[in-house]
């Protein structure tokens, strides 16, 4: 009896238990595995591309295409499943972005897949209830997406495939869902696909194609829907009316192949269907030139927040090659005779606009190893940005037909014909290793900076060219840094350090010296290594974007860092007009006073020097690529300064500069008809260090030409003129 008892006490403590795990388990996480057969996708994507592509080929070439598809599916389906487990969403993301990668243009994914190269037969599988929900939402968005876009058959023809293959009408199934079955029915499917008569398999290749065609109008419509989804939000209605012309006329512009190009990246995540989603994948498949212009444009305060953080994310959430380029690189690195190759990483580390970065490690001639940088120009990036820059012209064109826009945003027009220039230049590999080699000889540099009576010692470096292999293809110094973001969250004061010296140090070489200029001076070009306690090495890379300042060009856009420094609104404006290829009837007098009434407006409010600039064109005036690229340049190193936690501006570091080096102030006197005796005089005041060193620093300078050949007017005609400005 009490045998009994405590065995009908234990199976209740039994049940108990089952019933306890069965609520607490799935609070604590545990969840049954989930799977996801990602082929299937993959082969529904594909088969999509191969029917868009047939449907623009001679009726032959449309049989063969359809059949040879056909055929892939069953490939594909027979191979041996590969099971991969992903513990994280974020894993997840990049396993499913490889997969599905394209192979660049719309004709080289149709050869590869129609070539039998496949990527594998992969489920996926996870124990993440994160991830479980992940491949839920994904399975019901590509079914949705079916449903609503793409039918093939199309419905209406199914009773005339069904006759054929019979049993298929005993079951509701999707064609694609059915394709990749390995089942009768799947085999009767394409069994009876491929009996059909010519003109009826061409009539259904057709009417796909009408299927596909509409979902190019939605191509065109995404950047309104996205600018009307009431998330966006514009302070200047000027620049939010140029923005929505830019985007749509953009779209519309682009030919067919261009279009589907984009259509497929809005199909590759289609559980993300709001309007801004949307437009973030098929905006960072667009072309280089486009991107590069939003991002010089979305910095204006009047852009909208949503999507300036779109376009700013270009700089980290790009498109790689496809693997059948890196392959070819693979190749021809390893038949180098410049040395060895010893390993070498096939997914990119970096991956920008125009070019990506492989990590490698190769034996040299010299029997030293090194940890390499491959850079790879991204294969059909120069026609692209031919046929891109073609593209902006129309675009360019409408927008000048809008007087508020052609009045009031008059620097766009020039804004993207530097863009094309700059985008065309970039193409340029042999160019790009010539302007690194400069760029390691003019911005390395090792200083010691003292702030708060700590030293911090400071290296500029930039990384050494070993060998250009061909036209697309560069290999360099590796350089195992860290970005600004992760740097001052450990070591902030040292990056602020960092940041500081290589903005002075652009300043000084492109301002000031010798005029080298890298365009594109913004964080994300800049790697950080902290090898001891109090160092810090800032690496510059990325020498796609440089040029060489005029030496004329340069002499007087130092005088306007000085003058923006100093509030001279004369100079400003003189020198302005001065390096200006042409003004719209304005004088230097009438922008001296349109200057001295805005900086009323702007009382203490600092301002950089491209406001001076933007507000210059604002009121006729057009300057050279030089002057446009220094004034971006500028606002990237503000950039620099303002995300690495420092409080200076690129008024600041001028001011450093010239305190350090009051000569340069002198050497505009050879700028006659800018500058005057007086407003040197009026300049050097408020910059020159005070006592006895400052004064000889500033005579050196004065005299190290020679006696100056200037006379100062008389102190009356001093007081006069001063008061003159000021009034």
């Amino acid at each position: 009896m009490t045998n009994q008892k405590a065995s009908k006490a234990r199976g209740v403590s039994f049940s108990v238990f089952l019933l306890v795990s069965c609520l607490l388990l799935p609070s604590l996480g545990w969840s049954q595995a989930a799977s996801l057969d990602l082929s299937k996708f993959w082969m529904q994507d594909r088969f999509i591309r191969v029917m868009a592509e047939a449907s623009t080929r001679e009726s032959s070439a449309q049989l063969e295409m359809l059949n040879q598809v056909l055929d892939v599916s069953q490939k594909l389906k027979s191979e041996k499943i590969e099971v991969v487990e992903v513990k994280s969403l974020k894993e997840f993301e990049k396993f499913r972005e490889v997969y599905f990668r394209s192979e660049g243009s719309l004709h080289q994914d149709v050869e590869k897949a129609l070539s039998g190269s496949l990527p594998g037969h992969i489920q996926v599988t996870t124990s993440s209830p994160e991830v479980g929900e992940a491949f839920q939402k994904m399975t019901t968005a590509y079914q949705n997406n079916l449903d609503r876009s793409f039918t093939f058959p199309p419905k209406k023809w199914w009773t005339s495939l069904l006759s054929s293959v019979g049993v298929l009408n005993q079951r509701e199934v999707h064609f694609f869902d059915l394709l990749m079955e390995d089942s009768k029915d799947s085999k009767l499917l394409v069994s009876g696909l491929k009996r059909l008569s010519d003109d009826l398999k061409i009539e259904q290749i057709q009417q796909f194609s009408s299927q596909i065609d509409s979902r190019l109008q939605d191509v065109d419509q995404l950047a309104e829907q996205a600018l009307s989804s009431g998330k966006t939000h514009f302070t200047n209605p000027t620049l939010e009316k140029a923005a929505r012309i830019i985007l749509t006329e953009y779209f519309s512009a682009l030919n067919r192949t261009e279009k589907l190009e984009l259509a497929f990246a809005v199909l590759e995540k289609p559980e993300d269907i709001s309007p801004l989603g949307m437009f973030r994948r098929i905006a960072r498949k667009a072309g280089p030139q486009f991107q590069k212009f939003f991002q010089v444009v979305g910095r204006d305060e009047g852009f909208d927040p949503g999507l300036r953080e779109i376009f700013t994310s270009f700089e980290q959430d790009l498109p790689a090659a496809p693997q059948s380029a890196v392959e070819e690189m693979l190749r021809e690195l390893s038949q180098s005779k410049d040395f060895e190759l010893l390993s070498f990483e096939k997914e990119p580390r970096q991956v920008g606009t125009m070019a990506q970065l492989h990590f490698a490690r190769m034996r040299f001639k010299d029997g030293v190893e090194r940890d390499v940088a491959v850079r790879l120009l991204k294969p059909g990036i120069k026609e692209k940005v031919q046929r891109e820059n073609q593209v902006l012209d129309q675009v360019v064109a409408r927008l000048m037909q809008e007087p508020d826009i052609r009045d009031g945003l008059a620097s766009l027009p020039k804004l993207v014909e530097d863009i094309k220039v700059m985008a065309l230049k970039e193409t340029d590999v042999t160019a790009t290793v010539a302007s690194q080699k400069k760029a390691k000889q003019v911005y390395t540099k090792n200083v010691v900076v003292e702030e708060d009576g700590h030293e911090s010692k400071v290296l500029i470096e930039v990384p050494a060219v070993y060998s250009q292999l061909n036209e697309n293809v560069i290999v360099m110094e590796w350089v195992n840094g860290l970005s600004l973001d992760k740097v001052k969250k450990t070591n902030p004061a040292l990056l602020k350090a960092a940041a500081e010296t290589w903005v002075q140090t652009w300043l000084e070489t492109t301002v000031f010296g010798g005029g080298f200029v890298h365009s594109d001076p913004h964080p994300g070009n800049i790697l950080f290594r902290v090898p001891s306690n109090g160092v810090i090495e800032a690496w510059v890379i990325d020498y796609g974007m440089t040029g060489q300042v005029n030496e004329d060009v340069q002499k007087k856009f130092a005088l306007l860092a000085i003058a923006n420094v100093s509030n001279s609104a004369s100079v400003l404006a003189r020198t302005m007009m001065d390096l200006s290829l042409s003004s719209d009837g304005i004088t230097a007098e009438q922008l001296t006073a349109k200057i001295s009434t805005e900086q009323i407006r702007l009382g203490e409010t600092k301002v950089q020097l491209d406001h001076w600039i933007s507000f210059a064109i604002k009121n006729g005036l057009h300057f050279s690529l030089d002057v446009t690229t220094m004034g971006r340049g500028m606002v990237a190193g503000l950039r620099v300064l303002k995300e690495s936690g420092s409080d200076k501006k690129i008024g600041d570091m001028v001011q450093k500069i010239l305190k350090e080096h009051p000569e340069y102030i002198w050497k505009f006197r050879e700028l006659p008809g800018l500058v005057s005796p007086t407003d040197l005089l009026d300049i050097g005041q408020g910059l020159l260090p005070k006592g006895l060193d400052g004064i000889k620093k500033s005579l050196g300078g004065l005299f190290s030409n020679g006696i100056p050949s200037f006379s100062l007017p008389p102190p009356a005609d001093r007081c006069g003129e001063a008061l003159k400005h000021k009034n």
